[in-house]
C-alpha cells in the first residue's frame, strides 16, 4: 500500500485516511517552506533519506487537517509586508547579460 502511494505522487496529490495505518505509518508534518529541502532536486534528497533508513517516504494530504490549521495559515502573515511586495524586488536585464 506505500508503495501505491509513493506511485501516485507522481501524477497527483496523495491523500491518506485514518483507515490507512496498519500501525507502521510514521506521519510528519512538513513546513510549507521546508518542503523544497526536504524534496531535494528531483526528489535526490527524499530518495537519499529512504535509503539511508529503509523506509517509504512521500508528501500527502490528510483529510481534515487544513480545517484544523485554517486560521493559522490565513493569519500567519496578516499586516506581515507593509509595502506590498512580499519581500520581492524585479530587475531588468540588458539583452547582453543574459545567454541562451
Amino acid at each position: 500500500k506505500y508503495a501505491e502511494g509513493v506511485m501516485a505522487q507522481r501524477t497527483g496529490p496523495v491523500s491518506i485516511t485514518d483507515d490507512y495505518d496498519d500501525g507502521d505509518l510514521s506521519m510528519l508534518m512538513v513546513p510549507q517552506e521546508a518542503v523544497g529541502f526536504v524534496t531535494g532536486r528531483a526528489g535526490n534528497f527524499l530518495r537519499t533519506i529512504e535509503e539511508e533508513w529503509c523506509t517509504l517516504m512521500f508528501f500527502c494530504e490528510v483529510p481534515g487537517y487544513y480545517e484544523k490549521i485554517k486560521d493559522e495559515v490565513l493569519n500567519r502573515d496578516k499586516g506581515r509586508d507593509e509595502s506590498g511586495t512580499w519581500g520581492t524586488d524585479t530587475m531588468t536585464f540588458q539583452d547582453d547579460e543574459l545567454s541562451y
